[in-house]
């Protein structure tokens, strides 16, 4: 998890937001993984190797050819997803008591 993030960026709902990582790993054998997903959004993922902005992207595909997208989850902080639980679950209750 990322804490302390002094400026936080605040996502608006219905906008579409690309994520871009550069990752320096302190070990020379380290590495990166990332989940593949069968649902196909807009765009495909791509890579680059060489410093921001140097050389175009590359489309990522894998061993037969196929074009991947990429996915992630954002997840709130425990106290936040614990809260959501709490609301959801006495929405529950209050419909089982009508």
């Amino acid at each position: 998890n990322i804490e302390n993030i002094r400026q936080p960026f605040i996502q608006e709902q219905g906008q579409i937001y690309w994520l871009d990582l550069w990752m320096t790993l302190a070990q020379p054998d380290a590495r990166v993984g990332w989940k593949t997903s069968l649902e196909h959004f807009q765009d495909d993922a791509v890579w680059d190797d060489l410093p921001l902005g140097t050389a175009p992207w590359h489309e990522l595909r894998d061993p037969t050819g196929i074009s991947l997208d990429m996915a992630f989850v954002i997840t709130p902080e425990p106290a936040t997803a614990v809260l959501g639980m709490g609301l959801f679950g006495m929405s529950l209750l209050r419909r089982r008591k009508r």
